[in-house]
């Protein structure tokens, strides 16, 4: 069982109530640019992953850190529900990024066969 405090809860609340209002915002207006949001960070070589929902994982850039400044490194989302590249713009749980070029792919892997 995870306890937490009552700060701890109203944060929460907090991080939820913006996304439901954000997921609203995209039925009413449909999904933002990124040039829509300049003050998003920027997800550069980023590619989706499962853990054990589906995040973004890449080079973070202008990540607010918790003494008000911003950060650079590499990183991972919390839990993704709206992705849209051709926008430039993904939404996490927590806040939308803006997206600049995704994670190329070293090598091409072949098709498996199938081995029923």
């Amino acid at each position: 069982m995870f306890l937490a405090d009552d700060e701890a809860i109203k944060r929460e609340i907090d991080r939820l109530e913006d996304l439901v209002a954000a997921l609203k915002s995209v039925l009413e207006h449909g999904m933002p640019t990124a040039e829509s949001l300049p003050n998003a960070p920027i997800i550069n070589e980023w590619w989706t992953y499962e853990w054990p929902k589906t995040v973004l994982c890449g080079q973070f850039v202008g990540y607010p850190t918790d003494d008000g400044s911003t950060g650079n490194g590499d990183g991972m989302t919390s839990e993704l529900y709206l992705l849209d590249s051709e926008a430039g713009v993904a939404r996490s749980t927590g806040r939308w990024y803006r997206l600049g070029p995704p994670m190329k792919r070293l090598v091409d892997i072949p098709e498996l066969p199938d081995f029923k």
